[in-house]
């Protein structure tokens, strides 16, 4: 566990001599053979969020932008 978050151990079938490890954080997964790593994506994960909101806010509105304006006629 990360917190609230579930680490998972898993066999890639496709890897079979390596265990690997997923977690899901806030929508967003990720998958390695290195659990430091894992951990470090977590904590970056965790840190950023703050940021992330202010940026998907921003994202919303430029893609709202885009459609108001591709659905404008041009006749």
């Amino acid at each position: 566990m990360i917190g609230d978050f579930e680490v998972v151990e898993y066999t890639n079938p496709c890897f079979p001599d390596k265990v690997m490890y997923k977690v899901l954080i806030n929508n967003r997964e990720f998958h390695t053979d290195d659990y430091g790593r894992l951990i470090d994506w977590a904590i970056e994960v965790l840190a950023d969020e703050p940021n992330q909101v202010e940026r998907q806010a921003i994202t919303d509105k430029a893609v709202e932008s885009f459609f108001k304006d591709s659905n404008t006629s041009k006749d």
